[in-house]
Formats: structure tokens, C-alpha cells, sequence
């Protein structure tokens, strides 16, 4: 009895390998100070740091000096497959009113990357860089003025704008969440949409959609044509100060985004381990039968 139920418990284990990396997820509350630099590469000359009482409701969190250009790239990635989606979430403080803070994908890896322009983005990749009326989509953009520009909607399928800047300033500093996801349609094509939303500035809470961006169709055959996708976010400029609960999740495989040692598995694995299920399932059903 003790031979069968070991044996039907490595089969039911082998078969949750896939379908639990099928569901990566991931957050960072960066209520240590080590949470960063384990689970991030930094670009060459980092200056984002951690403060104790520095994130959300006086919680641990990251904060910026004013004048900051910093890149930060996920040691975990996600396979890449045509079919999946790809999001991340972050809480940024906003207080000044000149720069950008981004976020998005990218296939580098690594340390030392550093920012490609002034738009918080690295080379090869799709995100975007938000700012206060509006937000920059950057599809591996390397110089100013390849990049798309555009105004916040309060209701992009209407193209009802939100009209104005986004709450914070240097006289009232204000915490949103920024939500992004991509998604791999096939072939080079993704698409990519933001959506804002306001926040409990006493307890952290996600309240009501405050501003998303227009929902765009992007080519980039270098990110279609990579093995895997890292997350990164990132400052340019005087505009955000501070960060906090960094979420990151994918429909598609990936290395268990707390454990960046461990390899993006390649779909052979599956293959594999679906065929060593099998052959368990099918001894002990033999057995079984034997009894």
C-alpha cells in the first residue's frame, strides 16, 4: 500500500510541475534590504536604495534621489510563446514634474544595461514609460523621437481623455499603480495596454481606474525570436521617488521568479515529464489491478 501511494504521489507531482510554472507569479514588497539586489540586475551605476519606511503606509520600499536614471532587469524571465500574456504592477510615488518612470520587458539580461534615452527604457524591449499627462510606449527605441507619444485617457476605448496631470507633486506627494500587460498575439505582433489606478495613501489599498493608455499593436521580431522575457523597471529624471509591490506574472513558463538560479525551462521538458507521468500513472494502475 505504502509502494502505491508513493508512486501515485510522484506521478501527481510531476504533472504539477508544469501547470504550477504555466502560472508564474511573483511579489516583491522589498521589505528587506536584500530584496533588490537578489532578485534584479542593476545597470551600471545604481542608485535606487533601500528605506526601511520608505514604501507604502510607511512600510519597507525603494526610493530614488531626484535626479535618477536607474534600470532594473528581473533575474526570473518567462518563456516565450505566441498565445500568452505577460504583466506587471508596481506602485510609484509620484512628486516631481520632470522625467519618467518605466516598465515592460525586455530580452537583456544581466547586469550593467543602462537606459537607452531619457524615456526609462532599455534597447530591446516593449513597455512604458509614464509621466505625468501622459506616457511614452517604447518598442526597442534607442533614440529620442522614435517613441510613441501620448496623452492619458480616462477612457481610451472613447478616447475620452483623462485631462490633466496625474495626483502628486512636491506639496503632496501621492502613490498610484501602474498595471501593464503584453501579450504575444503570433508570428512578431504583441499588443500592450496600461491601466493607472489611485491608492489608499494611508493603507496601500488599489482603489478606482484613475487613467490607462490606448491599447497598441507593436512588431518586434527581436523579442519574438528570444528564448525569454525579463521584466525590468526604471527612473529618468526628476518624477518618482519611491517604489513598492512589484507584481510580475505570465500564462506563459518560466523559472520560479524566486529562485533566478533555476533555468527557463525548454518546452522538451515538458515533453519529458509528461512522458515519466505517464509511465508512473501507468505502473501503478497496474499494480493496482494486481491487488
Amino acid at each position: 500500500m505504502k509502494k502505491r501511494l508513493a508512486l501515485l504521489a510522484f506521478a501527481t507531482a510531476v504533472f504539477a510541475v508544469p501547470a504550477a510554472l504555466a502560472q508564474s507569479t511573483a511579489t516583491f514588497n522589498f521589505n528587506n534590504s536584500g530584496e533588490l539586489t537578489t532578485y534584479f540586475n542593476a545597470d551600471s551605476d545604481p542608485q535606487w536604495t533601500y528605506n526601511a519606511t520608505g514604501g507604502l503606509a510607511g512600510s519597507g520600499g525603494l526610493t530614488f534621489p531626484e535626479d535618477t536614471n536607474d534600470l532594473w532587469i528581473s533575474k526570473g524571465g518567462f518563456q516565450v510563446a505566441a498565445g500568452n500574456t505577460y504583466t506587471l504592477s508596481v506602485y510609484y510615488k509620484n512628486e516631481f514634474n520632470s522625467g519618467y518612470g518605466g516598465m515592460g520587458f525586455t530580452i537583456l539580461t544581466g547586469s550593467g544595461h543602462d537606459n537607452a534615452d531619457s524615456y526609462a527604457a532599455p534597447l530591446e524591449a516593449i513597455g512604458i514609460s509614464a509621466h505625468g499627462g501622459g506616457y511614452v510606449v517604447t518598442n526597442n527605441t534607442s533614440t529620442i523621437g522614435t517613441a510613441i507619444g501620448d496623452s492619458w485617457y480616462a477612457n481610451a476605448t472613447t478616447n475620452t481623455l483623462y485631462g490633466g496631470d496625474l495626483p502628486g507633486d512636491e506639496v503632496n506627494t501621492h502613490w498610484l499603480y501602474f498595471s501593464e500587460t503584453i501579450s504575444f498575439v503570433s508570428g512578431t505582433s504583441f499588443t500592450l495596454q496600461m491601466n493607472v489606478y489611485d491608492v489608499n495613501q494611508s493603507t496601500g489599498a488599489v482603489g478606482s481606474l484613475l487613467a490607462q493608455t490606448a491599447a497598441y499593436s507593436l512588431t518586434n521580431a527581436d523579442l519574438a525570436g528570444s528564448s525569454a522575457l525579463y521584466p525590468y523597471f526604471s527612473t529618468n529624471g526628476r518624477r518618482f521617488t519611491a517604489a513598492d509591490g512589484l507584481s510580475i506574472a505570465s500564462t506563459a513558463a518560466g523559472v520560479n521568479l524566486t529562485d533566478p538560479s533555476a533555468p527557463v525551462p525548454e518546452p522538451s521538458t515538458y515533453a519529458l515529464l509528461a512522458g515519466v507521468a505517464g509511465l508512473g500513472l501507468a505502473l501503478y494502475r497496474r499494480r493496482a489491478a494486481r491487488a
